[in-house]
């Protein structure tokens, strides 16, 4: 399956019916069609208005094992009141380095918010001990993703296959 496509689909799994959800660029534009009706969708622009959603999902250069994150192509996030903020990227950038770092190393936009990354590789909780693997693409192992992460990283005792 496509990168990209192994984002999407498990990202999809993260939407609850009757949720109202926001969406940067990118990845995240890129579930719109396989959204029921009554999902309620902002877009995320810097214009938008701050109003409390129950997900917002970017899509991110870098994040950082406390939960910083730095947006592709210099894009600004607005304020936003959400209850989980879903960092989407392919794991590791075209040259091969890490895009799940100790500290970010671009502007970091807003500070310390993602609770959850989700890559081609694995899905990611950020918690107060840090990082920690909860899921992993289908013939992808712990190590592999450990090897591809620029920042110590946790295994759950209940890691689970993503399901695709």
């Amino acid at each position: 399956m496509d990168p990209t496509q192994i984002i999407i689909t498990r990202l999809l799994k993260e939407v609850q019916p009757g949720q109202t959800i926001a969406l940067g660029r990118g990845i995240p534009q890129l579930i719109k069609p396989h959204l029921e009706t009554s999902i309620k969708i902002l877009d995320l622009t810097p214009n938008t208005e701050s109003q409390p959603v129950q997900l917002a999902v970017v899509e991110a250069e870098e994040v950082s094992q406390i939960g910083d994150f730095s947006l592709t192509s210099g894009q600004e996030v607005p304020s936003l009141e959400a209850d989980l903020w879903v960092v989407t990227a392919p794991h590791s950038r075209a040259d091969g380095t890490p895009r799940i770092v100790q500290t970010c190393q671009l502007p970091i936009s807003p500070a310390g918010t993602a609770t959850t990354i989700i890559t081609d590789l694995a899905v990611i909780l950020i918690q107060e001990m840090g990082l920690v693997l909860i899921e992993v693409a289908p013939g992808i192992g712990a190590d592999e993703v450990k090897t591809h992460t620029a920042a110590s990283i946790h295994v759950a005792d209940d890691i689970k296959v993503m399901e695709l």
